[in-house]
């Protein structure tokens, strides 16, 4: 197994909150989440090195498996970098890269980033490096309230 493979590997698996098997884009297709056609779409796009932000509601919409089925999709030889601190954004190895932050959240977890540390990962995704992410997402099109 390949340095890259070994860090996709090692970082599926820290995205893996409930254990078991995560679920790949067939299961997913399988399972009517996705049609066939977007999923081919979606794995192509990865293979060609493409960033990924999965959005939907928060606690078991199943963001981190979206991500986590497309992320197998990467190209050969990427290095997966997860965000577990700000300063890795700093670090990072020459390219092919995808840096991975399990959510754009401000709880307090385990490569969950939020304030200049998301606006440095977005800033490394515009100089070449593949970004991927969960965020929380009410619907599509999400305008709030301003507050009072």
């Amino acid at each position: 197994m390949s340095e890259g493979d070994r860090e996709l590997v090692a970082a599926l698996h820290g995205c893996n909150q409930r254990g078991g098997r995560m679920l790949t884009v067939v299961d997913l297709v399988e399972a009517g989440s996705c049609d066939v056609s977007v999923a081919g779409y979606l794995c192509a796009v990865m293979r060609g090195g493409s960033s990924v932000l999965v959005g939907a509601t928060p606690g078991g919409g199943g963001k981190t498996t979206v991500m986590c089925a497309l992320l197998n999709f990467l190209p050969n030889e990427t290095r997966v970098v997860v965000v577990e601190r700000e300063g890795v954004l700093h670090e990072l190895p020459e390219r092919p890269t995808c840096v991975l932050a399990h959510e754009i959240s401000s709880a307090p977890y385990y490569a969950y980033i939020w304030g200049e540390t998301v606006r440095r990962f977005f800033e490394v995704g515009r100089c070449g490096y593949w970004v991927a992410s969960n965020l929380h997402a009410l619907s599509l099109i999400h305008i709030s309230e301003p507050t009072r």
